[in-house]
């Protein structure tokens, strides 16, 4: 089940979107068997003319057995991240995160005319747009087989975890978004993030 009024898809400023998630996986006259549900909120709100907040709230839950271990992806699989911890993963049965960023405008949207590129308009006015981003993110993941946890070594599940960071947004025609930026988890682990996004159809 979706409602999504974002009023941009790959980068919202304004809007909400919900999103409700079942999935029940079996296999092998029930040898396998997984089972899981997803909440995926997320809300956006225009402050003043170049000012924006953006939060969103992530909680899932699962059910398996033994055979099903290799369904245990929480926090680091996908687009459910922490900032800070952009270079790991924390394995578990259930999860929440919550994520909260305050953007500026930079730059508005500016169309850059490539006079030298003639026959092809689709090309020749490309466009930008640059965002400066603060982003504050908590997060939980509860890892039961405590045998799992031990011998990959995740110390991070069953823990409290919580990132911060700055990062410059980039975006450009065809939803192409550029990002670069720096992160500290409260481990006090710092990182530069550079991500290159493209929507795939």
């Amino acid at each position: 089940f979706v409602k999504d009024y974002r009023d941009y898809i790959y980068y919202p400023t304004e809007g909400y979107y919900l999103e409700l998630n079942t999935n029940l996986e079996e296999s092998n006259k029930f040898k396998f068997i997984y089972y899981n549900a997803k909440i995926d909120l997320q809300y956006y709100k225009k402050l003043s003319n170049r000012w924006f907040f953006g939060s969103s709230l992530k909680i899932a839950t699962s059910f398996k057995n033994n055979k099903a271990y290799i369904k245990d992806n929480a926090i680091g699989y996908g687009n459910i991240n922490i900032t800070g911890y952009e270079l790991y993963v924390m394995d578990g049965q259930h999860y929440i995160t919550f994520n909260n960023h305050i953007k500026f405008n930079i730059l508005p949207k500016k169309i850059v005319h490539l006079n030298f590129i003639k026959g092809w308009r689709r090309f020749n006015k490309p466009f930008f747009s640059i965002y400066a981003k603060f982003l504050y993110d908590v997060g939980y993941v509860i890892q039961k087989e405590k045998s799992l946890a031990k011998l990959n070594n995740n110390t991070y599940s069953n823990k409290f975890l919580f990132g911060y960071g700055v990062s410059l947004d980039i975006l450009t025609y065809y939803d192409i978004i550029l990002n670069y930026g720096y992160s500290i988890n409260n481990k006090g682990k710092g990182n530069f993030v550079f991500g290159f996004r493209v929507p795939i159809s």
